[in-house]
């Protein structure tokens, strides 16, 4: 005789699990793996947003989340949609040996294991059955009513706002992963995203979307605790997904190697993050080599880039289809070699030498200055200052450009000034007297180019009757794909019956670089432009007007500078401008990256549920870091910092710390305001 017996929830296998939800006929329909049943993402969001006030919790409910939940269903598909209604599943606390049945059902508690974490919403969970088999010869069991669950939906998430989860007092800005998975494939169907309320009246529209589409993407993919759920084409656990230090499965590994143009076998993956203490480190990719993609554990002032990498980690899960179309390029490390990646800091193109230096950020989109920041392995960059951004329009308010005559907006970029004192005439009652300060680098405008470019020349050759007259043949554009709207040039040559064209096209392009031998920039200032050699300096006395003195460059190079203009309102500085193209940040969209987003009807906020008495411990949430820096040049002053969200009160003391460091040189002298986070391991 067989002497039944209890075993505690952490011994449950699967089958116990899978017994106490039996009831939910809905739960696991979806067993086809083919990428031709995927399907858009659909999210049900509930807002348990009780410790910000009725402004924030406006912002975070129908503007932040539509726009995040946008950027994600532009560029994933679930593979396995769910089919009917999503019951999110019990787990089972006690269950007998011999033949899996449950006997004890675990309390929902909350999703995530941190204070302040959501209360589950038991209309989400549906039936369940427990047995009692303590008969030796037979089991008594009971059905219990459950929620009614969610129609055509496939991921809950939870939003809240509290200061109290532990990553928050370490400067974190927001902490996201799962807490339940389906119990067939083991995707995740309930997520959770918690802001720290501290941080959230620092930042912008642009950088909210970016923390919530990266802490999303903890939660759905990316995360240490879920690589050991990642599945194959038929559904069995992937074995080989990380060495620990890198992603080695295939679409990662691809994408590693194509982007760092390294493809020796010495590169085994994409590296993980190494530096940043628990929930960081292993759940980020390495700052270092991936700087500025959205999934680095650092966020920027800059915007985030959604990369192929990340895209390629959430084809290999099993459980998501991307759209690689919708990637944006990643400029930082691309097609920077082995070296590289192995480890060095020596590529003058991505580091700097001396902490504090004035210089432009890669890209050349920023003004910053030098500095090791959290994460990058002790190398140090050149980190862009918050109000010196060169594409967006509105820096000028800050006060450089009065004074400096810089450019921010559509084209600006940083080049680096050739000489520190600069001087120019100002008009007083008194008479015309000199200004002068201090400037290593600064924003200025590159030249739309007024011609077309023939690099856009293709040709091809067509035959059309000898009795047709001489034309333009719309056959030729229609091939080619390139619209009507060409500049032909055509030559005739007799051929038999028939007439040989061979059309050379040009088409136009707003360029950003001459067609100069060999090409280089063209900078407007004072109103002109004049061309920037690669190298050289120009004088600001050159261009006229008020400059007596001061010095542009060296000159950047026209390779570097070119692929990057072109688009449409340069991207209105929320994109990277890549091929004449926009590749938007998340939560921007159409040819130019408006600052606008789709409002989607998905973004709810439901009352929250009773509190449960207890809570399983599943996930060690994933926080994300900013760094930040200001830059400000006298007599500009620096603004006072924000009213906390929650009270009309003074706030608490600033997070980061202010580092004022000043510069003289004669009888003139510059402050500039520098503020930097800072990652506490031990408190992680």
């Amino acid at each position: 005789m067989i002497q039944r017996h209890l075993t505690p929830q952490r011994q449950v296998p699967k089958e116990a699990h899978l017994h106490l939800n039996q009831r939910q006929t809905n739960l696991f329909p979806r067993r086809n793996l083919e990428e031709d049943d995927s399907a858009d993402l659909r999210f049900h969001v509930e807002c348990q947003l009780t410790n910000v006030n009725g402004t924030m919790r406006s912002l975070l409910q129908d503007t932040i989340f539509p726009a995040a939940l946008a950027a994600l269903k532009l560029r994933l598909k679930m593979r396995k949609p769910v089919q009917g209604r999503l019951f999110l599943p019990r787990w089972c606390n006690s269950f007998y040996p011999d033949n899996n049945k449950c006997h004890a059902v675990l309390d929902l508690g909350t999703c995530g294991d941190f204070e302040g974490a959501p209360t589950h919403n038991a209309s989400y969970f549906g039936p369940y059955e427990t047995c009692d088999c303590s008969s030796t010869t037979s089991c008594s069991c009971a059905n219990h009513q459950g929620g009614s669950g969610l129609v055509d939906k496939d991921v809950v998430v939870y939003v809240t706002a509290d200061e109290r989860a532990l990553p928050c007092s370490s400067n974190a800005i927001a902490i996201g992963g799962h807490c339940l998975q389906d119990m067939e494939d083991m995707r995740p169907v309930a997520v959770f995203v918690n802001f720290c309320t501290s941080q959230l009246l620092k930042m912008d529209y642009r950088s909210l979307v970016g923390v919530t589409v990266h802490e999303m993407l903890h939660g759905l993919f990316f995360s240490d605790e879920l690589f050991k759920s990642y599945i194959d084409d038929e559904g069995k656990i992937l074995d080989g997904v990380s060495d620990g230090t890198n992603i080695i499965t295939p679409q990662v590994l691809a994408a590693a190697r194509r982007q760092l143009g390294c493809a020796e076998s010495s590169m085994k993956g994409a590296a993980l993050e190494n530096e940043g203490g628990a929930g960081t480190q292993g759940s980020h990719w390495e700052q270092r080599l991936f700087n500025t993609e959205l999934m680095t554990g650092v966020m920027g002032t800059a915007g985030a880039i959604f990369s192929n990498l990340t895209l390629a980690l959430g084809h290999d899960s099993g459980c998501y289809v991307p759209k690689y179309e919708q990637a944006s390029h990643l400029s930082w490390g691309f097609e920077a070699g082995c070296t590289f990646a192995g480890g060095a800091c020596s590529d003058s193109r991505f580091y700097c030498n001396k902490i504090n230096d004035i210089g432009c950020s890669f890209g050349n989109d920023a003004v910053g200055t030098c500095t090791a920041p959290p994460l990058m392995n002790s190398c140090k960059i050149f980190q862009p200052f918050a109000n010196e951004q060169c594409e967006l329009s509105g820096q000028e308010d800050k006060g450089a450009s009065k004074v400096t005559g810089q450019h921010f907006g559509a084209n600006g970029r940083c080049i680096l000034s050739g000489e520190a004192i600069w001087q120019r005439k100002k008009i007083t009652p008194e008479g015309e007297m000199l200004v002068s300060w201090t400037e290593q680098a600064g924003c200025y405008k590159i030249s739309p180019m007024p011609r077309t470019s023939l690099r856009g020349m293709t040709t091809a050759v067509l035959s059309v009757p000898q009795s047709g007259a001489p034309r333009e043949d719309t056959r030729y554009a229609m091939l080619t794909g390139l619209g009507n709207s060409l500049s032909r040039y055509i030559m005739l040559a007799d051929k038999g019956s028939h007439r040989r064209i061979t059309a050379w096209v040009v088409y136009p392009r707003q360029v950003s670089c001459w067609d100069d031998n060999p090409p280089q920039v063209h900078i407007t200032f004072e109103g002109k432009s004049r061309p920037c050699p690669e190298g050289q300096m120009l004088n600001a006395a050159s261009f006229g007007g008020r400059f007596t003195q001061g010095k542009i460059g060296p000159c950047p190079s026209a390779n570097f500078i070119c692929p990057t203009l072109g688009c449409p309102k340069d991207c209105n500085g929320h994109g990277v401008c890549y091929n004449s193209t926009c590749q938007c940040f998340p939560g921007f969209v159409g040819t130019d990256c408006a600052p606008q987003y789709p409002i989607i009807p998905e973004a709810v906020n439901s009352p929250p549920p009773i509190q449960p008495s207890s809570s399983p411990k599943w996930q060690i949430p994933s926080p994300i870091y900013p760094t930040s820096a200001t830059h400000s040049p006298l007599p500009f002053t620096i603004p006072p910092p924000p009213q906390d969200v929650n009270s009309s009160s003074p706030p608490p003391p600033h997070p980061l710390s202010l580092s004022p460091t000043t510069t003289s040189q004669g009888n003139n002298s510059t402050t500039r305001l520098a503020v930097y986070g800072s990652v506490d391991d031990a408190t992680l």
